[in-house]
């Protein structure tokens, strides 16, 4: 039970750490006028991607 708890808690300091990363990027990117980048990685956070 303990392992489990302690995988969970990786999983979600893993995911904490890639949207802000994501969060981050976008960011820049909108900094940066880079629309294109910014829209995609906004999709990404949103959960609104399509899979191919």
């Amino acid at each position: 039970m303990a392992a489990n708890r302690s995988v969970k808690r990786s999983i979600k300091t893993d995911k904490r750490n890639y949207l802000e990363t994501l969060a981050t990027e976008a960011e820049e990117a909108a900094y940066q006028k880079g629309t294109k980048d910014m829209y995609s990685i906004t999709k990404i956070l949103a959960g609104k991607f399509a899979k191919p």
